[in-house]
């Protein structure tokens, strides 16, 4: 999704006198920046941000999708979106780019339902894609726990997603 909030430096200890004013140091002159990294996350989240309508004319189907939304929202590299024209027309992907100045949103399409071609979409967040997934799945019941783990060295997302047991 967006980019991480960095970590905070070690924080000072009343236990070891000899480092803890320059570990104070170092934590408070960090707190602008986490401060601006959570608020940019937050602003991210808000549904308003990620919320948008489009007239472009679109095809139902997988594949890179280019779109033009409103201006000066939220969209992140990596966000998962719905692009839907009713409950029964919908698809759903990556955010590949977002311009922000512009509204030229592209979005690789994973998941679809439904066909047609259409030109009054509704834009908003989405839930990660299930690759992989069987009709098993259509016998499982309840909210299921979504976890998303990424890949230290390639910042991969992998999706796991379990039900509670009953």
């Amino acid at each position: 999704m967006a980019d991480p909030i960095t970590a905070l430096p070690t924080p000072p200890s009343r236990l070891v006198p000899s480092t803890f004013s320059t570990l104070a140091d170092a934590f408070l002159a960090a707190l602008p920046t986490f401060a601006t990294e959570v608020n940019a996350v937050a602003t991210a989240l808000n549904f308003t941000s990620t919320t948008s309508t489009s007239s472009t004319s679109l095809t139902i189907g997988t594949g890179a999708q280019s779109l033009t939304v409103e201006a000066s929202k939220c969209y992140v590299k990596g966000m998962t979106v719905k692009i839907a024209y009713d409950a029964t027309n919908w698809m759903q992907g990556e955010v590949t780019s977002y311009n922000d100045e512009t509204g030229a949103l592209v979005v690789n399409v994973t998941i679809t339902n439904g066909s047609g071609t259409q030109t009054d979409w509704a834009i908003s967040l989405g839930c990660a894609s299930w690759a992989g997934i069987t009709s098993a799945d259509a016998t499982l019941s309840g909210t299921p726990i979504i976890i998303t783990v990424y890949d230290a060295a390639s910042n991969t997302p992998y999706y796991f997603k379990a039900y509670p047991t009953k």
